[in-house]
C-alpha cells in the first residue's frame, strides 16, 4: 500500500499502487466537497456528444435515433431463418417461417439435435428432473395436504425427502410410501444429522418423534 494525501482535507490514507494515479480523495464525503462551487462539464450542453454548435464530437458514437436496417442486413436475416439456428439471437423475418415449422419434436431430440454430446448428463440428474418425479413429489404433497410432518408449517419452501434413501433403494424411487414432505429447514436438519447416505425409516421416526 502506498500513503498519499487528501486534496480535500490533507488526511493521510492508503491506496494500492495501481490506484496510485486515480485516487485523490481520503472519503466520498470530500469528493463530494470538491465538487461544491465549480461548473459540470457538460453544463448547457443538451446532449453531451454535441458541441453547441450542432457538430459532433471527435470520438462519439452518433446516436443511432431515425436509422434502419439496410437491404443487406435484412437479407441475412432472411437467409439465417433458411437453416438451423446458431448461437447468436437471429431476429423472426416476417412471411419467413420458422425452420422448425411442421417438424415433429421427436425429429430433433437426442442424438438427432444439433446441441447433442454423445448423452452426458448424468444419470442421477435425469432422473430427478424427469416427469415421473416430478408427479411423484406432487403427489406426496397433495397426500400430506402441503404440510410439513415434523413442523406442522403449510406451505412456503417444501420438500419430499426419501425415506430409504434415492441412491440405494432405485427400486422405490417413486413409490408413495417411500416420501414424506418436510420444509426446508427441517429436511436440513435431518440431513445434518444423519447425513445424506443410507437414510432409513428408523432414522425418520426418532428425527419425528425428537
Amino acid at each position: 500500500m502506498i500513503t498519499k494525501n487528501c486534496l480535500q482535507c490533507g488526511k493521510e490514507f492508503n491506496v494500492k499502487p495501481c490506484n496510485i494515479n486515480r485516487s485523490k480523495y481520503c472519503c466520498k464525503d470530500c469528493f463530494n466537497k470538491s465538487k461544491i462551487g465549480k461548473v459540470a462539464h457538460n453544463k448547457g450542453i443538451k446532449n453531451p456528444g454535441w458541441t453547441n454548435n450542432g457538430s459532433f464530437k471527435k470520438g462519439n458514437i452518433p446516436p443511432l435515433k431515425g436509422k434502419h436496417h439496410t437491404e443487406e442486413s435484412k437479407e441475412k436475416d432472411r437467409l439465417a431463418h433458411l437453416g438451423k439456428p446458431s448461437k447468436s439471437k437471429t431476429k423472426f423475418v416476417k412471411g419467413i417461417p420458422s425452420w422448425n415449422k411442421g417438424i415433429h419434436i421427436d425429429a430433433i431430440r437426442g442424438d438427432k439435435c444439433w446441441k447433442w454430446k454423445g448423452g452426458i448428463t448424468p444419470e442421477n440428474h435425469r432422473i430427478r428432473t424427469s416427469l415421473e418425479m416430478k408427479l411423484w413429489r406432487k403427489s406426496c404433497f397433495e397426500r400430506d395436504n402441503f404440510t410439513c410432518k415434523k413442523c406442522g408449517q403449510s406451505g412456503g419452501e417444501l420438500r419430499v425427502h426419501h425415506i430409504n434413501n434415492f441412491a440405494d433403494f432405485p427400486e422405490i424411487r417413486l413409490s408413495l410410501d417411500n416420501g414424506i414432505t418436510l420444509c426446508n429447514k427441517c429436511h436440513k436438519e435431518f440431513h445434518h444429522k444423519y447425513g445424506v447416505k443410507n437414510n432409513t425409516q428408523e432414522q425418520l421416526n426418532e428425527f419425528l418423534n425428537i
